[in-house]
């Protein structure tokens, strides 16, 4: 399997637990580890979304794309794959707000 579909679908795996470990809204018995969870998911959260507001200008930049090589572009397939799962889970999100 190549490399880059590889981390395609590790980030798909962490975009959907991610958004599911966020959605989980229920109050009962907050714990530590719970929180802990929650928190790291809310922190890989906000890393994502700076990560991508940093590098999605040098795919859009001729002059700063030239200057990579495929080894570089290595963690944008993980970010695509945890941006789909995102995506994926939120559309779930919101059709079953629709239909509900």
């Amino acid at each position: 399997m190549d490399d880059s579909l590889k981390l395609f679908l590790i980030g798909l795996a962490i975009g959907i637990t991610v958004s599911i470990i966020l959605d989980d809204n229920e109050d009962d018995g907050e714990g530590f580890m719970k929180s802990f969870v929650t928190a790291g998911a809310k922190l890989w959260h906000l890393v994502f979304l700076i990560i991508m507001v940093t590098t999605i200008p040098f795919l859009a930049i001729e002059p700063l794309k030239k200057r990579f090589k495929r080894k570089t572009f290595l963690p944008f397939p993980l970010l695509a794959g945890n941006g789909t799962g995102f995506l994926f889970m939120a559309l779930i999100g919101g059709i079953l707000s629709l239909v509900s």
